[in-house]
């Protein structure tokens, strides 16, 4: 099977930041943009709403610590100009999902059984600053990656000083996960995983005639190198690398694409 060059049009960020609003319990409203350094403390459950969900401005430092949830309606998002630094713990990750998920802090939206979360309930996670900081450690982030109902950017760190998560999983979610221009980055210790998402049909211009299923896909962009080490993919021979695909059984775990370390993986979760 022939292989073209790869290409992929990575598009900026666009961040506006307008009205807020949020519904639910233990939330208050002006939390929604975190204009001052700011502490979310274990037992929060926090409801994100509104036209452009949570977003942390330049200056500012969100801390969110152990056991606190964090639950997000449709197509809301998590934008970070300034610095989120998520502490969760082992026994007690800090969990993002979508507010669906009754399994994370209960019934939230009181409707019983009647919805269960899914592939893409809210949007993403955004950074397109230069002066940006994400840390998260022991995080479980499920259901994101998508907006009105079409598959997006579930990680979209266009511009930052500095991303890195650790001991964390990413796991059934929808979307793509970008890194741009970010002079350290490093994903580890973590399981980047979803068997049921799926592309085909050459999505990206590769020459590649194959259904290809295992994301959410991660693609460094930047320059830098990202230190993406001893993760577990969804297969035991660790990620499927999207630039020497040429047939089936190149096919493996999540895939990868761009300058990233990825050797020891783990072979389990």
């Amino acid at each position: 099977m022939k292989k073209e060059a790869a290409y992929l049009r990575v598009m900026p960020i666009a961040i506006m930041v307008s009205c807020f609003f949020v519904f639910g319990q233990n939330v208050k409203a002006a939390d929604t943009v975190i204009t001052q350094d700011t502490v979310w403390s274990k037992g929060e459950v926090r409801i994100i709403d509104g036209s452009d969900g949570l977003a942390i401005m330049p200056g500012a430092k969100l801390t969110v610590e152990a056991g606190v949830i964090i639950k997000l309606y449709p197509n809301n998002a998590i934008t970070i100009m300034g610095e989120l630094d998520i502490k969760g713990s082992a026994a007690e990750p800090v969990i993002i999902t979508s507010l669906k998920d009754d399994s994370a802090g209960g019934d939230t939206n009181g409707d019983g059984n009647a919805t269960a979360p899914a592939l893409g309930d809210w949007y993403g996670i955004f950074a397109n600053s230069p002066s940006a900081i994400i840390k998260i450690d022991y995080a479980k982030i499920s259901y994101g990656g998508s907006y009105d109902n079409n598959q997006t950017y579930l990680l979209a760190i266009n511009q930052a000083a500095e991303f890195s998560v650790s001991h964390s999983s990413i796991v059934n979610n929808n979307g793509y996960m970008i890194i741009g221009q970010v002079p350290s980055v490093k994903i580890n210790y973590s399981n980047i995983n979803n068997p049921n998402f799926c592309l085909s049909e050459d999505p990206f211009g590769m020459g590649i005639a194959m259904t290809y299923c295992g994301g959410p896909m991660l693609m460094n962009m930047g320059a830098n190198l990202m230190d993406a080490t001893n993760n577990y993919w969804g297969h035991e021979n660790g990620p499927t690398i999207l630039e020497q695909i040429s047939g089936s059984p190149d096919i493996k775990g999540t895939a990868i694409m761009g300058n990233i370390s990825y050797q020891p993986f783990l072979t389990m979760p």
